[in-house]
This record gives C-alpha cells, structure tokens and sequence, in this order.
C-alpha cells in the first residue's frame, strides 16, 4: 500500500464553504482514508490572528505527534520586519503557505516579495495559492529564483496550462493536486513534467479526502507513479526524507 501524505488540510472555525473542522476531526478522517501524515494549519492563521493560528498549529502538531505536519502561514499585510520571519524560521514549521484569494493581495506585492526572500535564506519550502489566471505567472517571475520548492495550489481547468507554463521553466515549483477536475491532467503534467513535480493535496475539510484519493487512484497513472504522487515526491523534495 502507497504511502499517503496529504500536503493540503487545514483546521478550525472557518467563516464561509464549509463547516468548522478540529484537529480531532482532520485525525478521524486520514485514519478514514489510512493518510499518514497531513500537512495542516489552523484557519486561525488565515482569516483572524496569524500568530494565533501559528500557535495553534504547533500545539497540534505537538498532541498529534507524527500525524500532523505544522504548516505556518505569514499575511503580508501585517509584515513589518524580517523579524516576524525569522521568529516563525526558527520554530519546528515544515512549509510556509500563503493565501493571496483569501486575504485579498496580488502576487506581485513588496511585502510578498521580502517575505519570500527571507524565507529563500533558509531554503524553506512555500506554498501559494494560485487560483486566479496571471498569479502562478507572477510567482514564477518573483520566485525564479527561489532556492526551495516552491508549490503551486488551486490549479484548476482555468489555470492548468498557465501552471504547465510556469512549471516547465522553473525546475523548483511543484503543483499540488486537489483542484485537478479536468480529466487527463495529471497525465499531462507527467507527460510534459515527469512524475515527480506533481504532489498530493485534498484541500480538506473543503473537499473530500476520499474524492481527492480517487482522482489519484482512478487515473491512467503507473502503480508506481501514484505511490509518487501519493506521497514519495512529498517526502523526498518537500520534508527531505526520502
């Protein structure tokens, strides 16, 4: 059996789409699904108070020990020094996710930008919702280059050859998968990228832990290329493991 490792859940009280989902709930449902590890942050981190959500995190990182990945996010809008980032850098976070669509910035935003450069530093890892046609564009521009992985969230039938695009010019982005509705997407993307830059996501408690299995699962993948994309690609490139 693949080893699965969901690199997109989050968890908390959520103001619109979906009912608030705990820490405990996002357990029950990769137990549901045998999903090993979850990449996960609290939505507290998103819409209210960002150090707040980052505590959050860590404490179910912490209760949940080796089921939940800590996954810290940074608003540009409150970003003021370096200082806030090297105080997050220095805490036990896997990946770094930024969230433009919920929080209402564009790509192509200064504090963005010092922000990613001070992550690139570190050779921290980042993830960035790209939903609306033109950001991945404008993150491959900014993070060109950015000396981690950087993944590309929310591709979708809108935006899939914007993110094909990008990816084919810059070797350190990845895509993550939840958002891939259009059927032979992921063929695709093996096809013009190799397996390896194609990871999997849920986008839980939004969407279904088990739908976003079986687009993996019912795909023309290889055996072999779904225990990829199902968790081995996360492991080596994002968490160094493999």
């Amino acid at each position: 059996m693949s080893t699965v490792i969901d690199i997109n859940t989050i968890f908390g009280a959520y103001p619109s789409e979906h009912a608030d989902s705990n820490a405990d709930t996002l357990i029950k449902e990769m137990a549901a699904h045998d999903v090993e590890r979850s990449f996960s942050l609290s939505t507290w981190g998103i819409f209210y108070r960002e150090a707040m959500g980052n505590e959050h995190t860590l404490r179910a990182q912490q209760h949940f020990a080796g089921k939940i990945v800590a996954v810290a996010t940074i608003s540009p809008h409150g970003f003021f020094s370096d200082a806030t980032v090297d105080l997050l850098v220095a805490q036990p976070f896997a990946l770094y996710r930024f969230f433009p669509v919920h929080q209402a910035w564009p790509i192509d935003y200064a504090p963005f930008e010092q922000i990613l450069r001070v992550l690139g530093e570190q050779q921290k890892p980042v993830m960035v919702t790209t939903r609306r046609p033109g950001d991945a564009t404008a993150l491959g521009r900014l993070a060109a280059d950015y000396p981690a992985p950087v993944i590309l969230e929310g591709v979708g039938n809108q935006n899939i050859a914007e993110a094909l695009c990008v990816l084919q010019t810059h070797d350190q982005f990845y895509v993550e998968t939840h958002d891939f509705k259009l059927p032979g997407a992921l063929e695709t993307f093996r096809d013009r990228l190799g397996i390896e830059r194609i990871l999997f996501g849920s986008g839980s408690p939004a969407l279904s832990v088990g739908s976003a299995l079986s687009l993996i699962n019912s795909s023309a993948l290889t055996d072999s290329e779904k225990t990829a994309v199902l968790g081995e690609n996360t492991l080596k490139f994002v968490l160094g493991e493999a």
